[in-house]
């Protein structure tokens, strides 16, 4: 099961008129409605094709197909590269390292910035790795605790314990982005309200 929560991304975003910023310029195919796909349902292949996903319910608008979009819809990018993720949500094909050197394939949403923390801008760059199953594997949930139960699932698709998984450290291949590229993912993350501040919670 993928997590996605776009609203965590997406607070102060708006929909983009891409036709006024040069970085989001764009010559769409023909078929860019019958491209476009769920979230959850990203491949190894769509990355292998498409190294870049763009969250379509902020920027087609103009588009005749638009009204059949939803906030969890994205189709490739064809614009320049690297990248500018401004206001923009992408989903990057990167690079996942765990612990024992096992390499995976997967993707994350740049910042524009490098972040001070990045274990607190995990609920940003939200790193995925998409397992040969098929499965989306994450590392974020918001502001909902994972059970062990679901966590367990976890551990027993990648089939390894967590002193083998955990840091993972995830990097964007080269060329794609200018936003961040690389980072450490240091178990699985959720947040957690403490009087006023949020704070990230670890648990592996």
């Amino acid at each position: 099961m993928g997590f996605f929560n776009l609203t965590s991304k997406s607070k102060k975003k708006e929909k983009i008129d891409a036709t006024k910023f040069e970085d989001y310029k764009e010559s769409l195919p023909s078929n860019t409605k019958f491209l476009i796909k769920i979230f959850k349902d990203m491949t190894l292949s769509d990355f292998e094709e498409y190294p870049i996903w763009i969250n379509c319910h902020l920027i087609d608008y103009e588009q005749p197909w638009y009204d059949e979009t939803r906030e969890d819809y994205f189709r490739p990018w064809f614009g320049y590269l690297p990248i500018i993720p401004g206001n923009m949500i992408f989903l990057v094909k990167s690079n996942l390292t765990c612990f024992d050197g096992t390499t995976y394939n997967g993707f994350i949403t740049p910042t524009e910035e490098k972040p001070k923390d990045i274990t607190k801008a995990l609920g940003t760059i939200q790193p995925h790795i998409i397992h040969p199953s098929g499965k989306l594997v994450n590392f974020w949930y918001g502001l909902l605790k994972p059970s062990k139960e679901y966590l367990d699932k976890q551990y027993k698709l990648l089939e390894k314990t967590a002193d083998k998984i955990f840091p993972i450290k995830f990097e964007v291949e080269k060329g794609l982005t200018k936003g961040i590229e690389s980072g450490e993912i240091p178990g699985f993350c959720y947040s957690k309200y403490v009087g006023k501040k949020q704070k990230v919670k670890i648990i592996r």
